[in-house]
């Protein structure tokens, strides 16, 4: 509810320029029927000026609003992405990305069909919205404002079907055929499910997406994959005692309140109202005259803590022992287990890796500046078993690449891919599920595949 309500303040902008670029357009038009003789009535002028605003939110909302001309082209033909994604772990900006698509275009079809009445003409209303939905997606993708999605077009085209069936409705009603009138509002109810659905498929499952969720990648299939001899071992071994699943314990809203509390009172400073930003997924909190800051995740709970604008200016992070970064953690009221594995990330902070087990699993990053604790990133997890992961042989893992089902930030290099090592690293999903990945390290590319949980 959070996010919706956040993206309805962002809109609002628009739609109150809408609603005051639309009485000048709606003076001209009824001066113009004047013009022609005609009068206008109520129902009429009501129909020109919403139809005006329509247009100009419309155009503001999917046009202008999207970003500065040249900010990002992108082009996305995989139709029904957005649904699949969806049912892997439905989130707040799924519901809101599919849901707002279809509602944006359910006044273009309702405003159309009103008019037209019984004429046959009504038909032509939903291939008007394609056509609508298909031109604003080639003006956003050749100026580059943002995503050209087939995904798009499909919800816009099923938001103009659902309008059209919705004026139908009226319109039987109003000449005594409420019999047809019904079948009409189910058409309408019938193209608003399918983000419910998706949503109720989502909830049948216990686990949700992970960050390493497949998308976009490149099918390797008619390369050679190949496997050294340890990462062999390693998937043998996986097979025979395959990686747990977890379950985390999730957080809350007042819950961050208290996490951010005990953090700014350290330093003697109280939580700043102003500045917090509330989401359906974290909470983004800080303190008086921001000097501190503090991102709490609900799912796992993940927190970060942020001295705002610490730099370490002398490139000194290489002097910093493990001890200083324990001692760093410990003055910010983070304790860093003694089993975690500490090892030094790219940026020179300590990363404290803790394997699940004993109901504890995740890990500490800590960054220091000038000796003294920058930013921290805890993810530890109290953890409670879930089901098993279903471990991949060496087959099963070159299939899996061939059809591009894997994750990999990297560019894949040309040619045969050599599997040089294989581990099991873990991700918090959308659910609050600590789930295994598979990561498969292939030269200077990081393959990763999720596990599926038996």
């Amino acid at each position: 509810m959070r996010t919706f309500l956040s993206y309805l303040s962002s809109a609002a902008p628009v739609l109150l320029a809408a609603l005051v670029l639309a009485l000048p357009a709606y003076f001209a038009a009824a001066a113009q029927i004047r013009r022609r003789g005609g009068t206008p009535g109520a129902g009429r002028r009501v129909y020109i000026y919403v139809t005006a605003a329509y247009a100009f939110a419309l155009l503001g909302l999917l046009v202008f609003r999207q970003g500065r001309p040249g900010d990002m082209r992108a082009l996305n033909l995989e139709l029904f992405l957005c649904y699949r994604e969806a049912a892997r772990g439905f989130r707040p900006l799924d519901m809101i990305n599919i849901l707002m698509n279809i509602l944006i275009f359910l006044p273009f079809g309702f405003l159309a069909a009103l008019p037209l009445g019984g004429s046959g003409k009504r038909r032509l209303v939903i291939p008007a919205g394609f056509a609508l939905s298909l031109l604003v997606e080639l003006v956003q993708y050749l100026t580059a404002r943002g995503i050209a999605d087939v995904d798009d077009l499909f919800n816009n085209t099923l938001g103009a079907a659902c309008g059209y069936a919705l004026a139908r409705f009226v319109l039987l009603l109003r000449a005594g055929r409420p019999k047809r009138g019904v079948l009409a509002l189910l058409l309408a109810l019938a193209c608003l499910s399918p983000p419910f659905a998706a949503l109720a498929v989502s909830a049948a499952s216990p686990y949700g997406a992970t960050g390493y969720e497949p998308y976009g990648g490149e099918a390797l299939a008619g390369r050679e994959i190949s496997f050294s001899a340890g990462a062999s071992a390693f998937l043998a071994r996986l097979a025979e005692d395959p990686p747990a699943a977890y379950f985390t314990s999730g957080g809350s809203l007042e819950d961050a309140y208290a996490a951010a509390d005990a953090f700014f009172g350290r330093f003697g400073l109280g939580r700043s109202a102003q500045d917090e930003t509330l989401y359906d997924g974290d909470a983004w909190l800080y303190s008086e005259g921001r000097e501190y800051f503090l991102r709490y995740e609900y799912n796992g709970p993940a927190l970060w803590y942020r001295r705002m604008g610490a730099r370490d200016a002398g490139g000194s992070a290489g002097r910093y022992t493990e001890a200083d970064a324990r001692a760093a953690a410990a003055a910010w009221g983070v304790e860093i287990p003694e089993g975690a594995a500490a090892s030094r990330g790219e940026d020179g902070s300590f990363v404290f890796s803790l394997a699940p087990g004993g109901g504890l699993g995740g890990s500490v990053a800590v960054r220091l500046a000038g000796g003294a604790p920058a930013e921290i990133v805890s993810r530890l997890y109290a953890l409670e078993p879930a089901g098993t992961a279903l471990p991949l042989g060496e087959a099963e893992a070159a299939a899996a690449l061939g059809r591009g089902d894997y994750y990999c930030r990297d560019t894949v290099p040309e040619g045969d891919i050599a599997i040089s090592s294989a581990s099991i690293e873990y991700a918090l999903d959308s659910k609050g599920a600590y789930r295994p990945v598979l990561l498969l390290l292939g030269g200077e590319c990081e393959f990763r595949l999720p596990l599926a949980i038996e």
